[in-house]
């Protein structure tokens, strides 16, 4: 399978970033766009190769709650994920470079990112900024993908 390369920011740092790497040669960009529920999300650089856009809350399932008020991460969720990272990766004619955002770029993105370097590219660390991770985001990644052996095209 293709290897890809992953940049993980804040909403804002990416709006930026993502107007400057779509200019970079022989790359083809790809977002994953993670906003909370109810707030609108930014348009991005038309000639990014595809976006993805998911609404959830930035909790962990065992944080009490109120399950009506908020959007928890959960497996249908993780499927979109994993069905737009093979549809880049197979429509991608140059490198491929996945941009993951969120609000602040601490715990959800960071968390999508490190599932998809572990199941795509095998890495077997992360890089130490991204230690706030949303565990539950992650292990639904995981436990879906594991759950799932097939491709999810």
């Amino acid at each position: 399978m293709k290897k890809f390369n992953i940049h993980v920011a804040s909403c804002d740092q990416m709006i930026n970033d993502v107007s400057q790497l779509v200019k970079v040669p022989n790359t083809d960009v790809a977002v994953i766009s993670i906003g909370c529920p109810g707030r609108v999300q930014p348009l991005f650089d038309i000639n990014v190769l595809s976006t993805l856009y998911l609404d959830f809350d930035d909790i962990d399932s065992r944080t009490p709650c109120d399950d009506t008020k908020y959007i928890l991460f959960n497996k249908d969720m993780a499927k979109e994920i994993f069905k737009f990272v093979d549809w880049c990766v197979e429509n991608s004619k140059k490198e491929l470079l996945i941009c993951v955002h969120c609000d602040a770029g601490i715990s959800r993105s960071p968390a999508v990112a490190l599932a998809l370097i572990k199941i795509y590219n095998k890495a077997k660390t992360m890089p130490i900024e991204w230690n706030l991770y949303n565990r539950h985001v992650y292990s639904i990644m995981m436990n879906e993908f594991h759950g799932n052996r097939v491709k999810f095209i």
